[in-house]
């Protein structure tokens, strides 16, 4: 697979793409709910590109922009018209050129593969096609990081993994069982990147916790 990427400047304008697309659509984000996506993505980006600066093998402007472009697949209103916003994505970047952007954009709702593919409810022939792709890739440095960075932020807010899922459940009505269980998956990955950067993760994003 190759590793071309948009740049920042030209990963803006996808952005910007994916958000009229979506608002020109039949099922436009509301005004509230835009400003708190593309604030998420900014921040996303913002953080993956921060991390890296600690990493050697991932250049920070390239995790910028696989966090900028994350949520590709919002383009789309799942819940409306019945998709899968990492399957959306993978496809939306697929067509545009950039199958790494692209896998990212699905492999970062998988930080746990065994809890995650449960957890989103799709049609049998998308849920087909999502776990023949995830099922032929091994997640590099690049999944990860981009996982991490999207549960540090809560709607374009640096939070702790704790308060992302909390938060999360109120939302979307998940189980004290899933909840539990994504933190654990999620402060495994969190330890991960403290190891790799030799700091503790909160403390180089200035994440307050107890």
């Amino acid at each position: 697979m190759t590793n071309k990427l948009p740049s920042p400047k030209e990963a803006v304008a996808l952005l910007k793409e994916v958000v009229s697309t979506r608002q020109s659509g039949e099922h436009p984000f509301l005004e509230a709910h835009l400003q708190s996506y593309i604030k998420h993505c900014y921040k996303v980006a913002e953080t993956a590109a921060q991390i890296s600066s600690l990493l050697p093998e991932i250049n920070p402007d390239d995790a910028y922009v696989l966090g900028l472009l994350h949520d590709a697949g919002r383009i789309k209103d799942e819940w409306s018209e019945q998709t899968f916003h990492g399957l959306v994505g993978y496809r939306f970047l697929m067509d545009k050129g950039y199958p790494l952007a692209a896998r990212v954009a699905l492999s970062h709702s998988f930080y746990d593969l065994e809890n995650n593919f449960s957890a989103y409810k799709m049609k049998a022939s998308d849920l087909k096609e999502v776990v023949g792709l995830i099922g032929s890739w091994v997640f590099n440095d690049y999944d990860y990081l981009i996982q991490l960075s999207d549960l540090l932020n809560d709607c374009g807010r640096l939070c702790t993994i704790e308060y992302r899922f909390e938060h999360a459940a109120i939302r979307h009505n998940l189980s004290a069982e899933y909840v539990q269980t994504s933190i654990a998956s999620t402060l495994k990955l969190k330890k991960y990147f403290d190891n790799k950067c030799g700091q503790d993760i909160y403390s180089l994003l200035r994440i307050a916790h107890d």
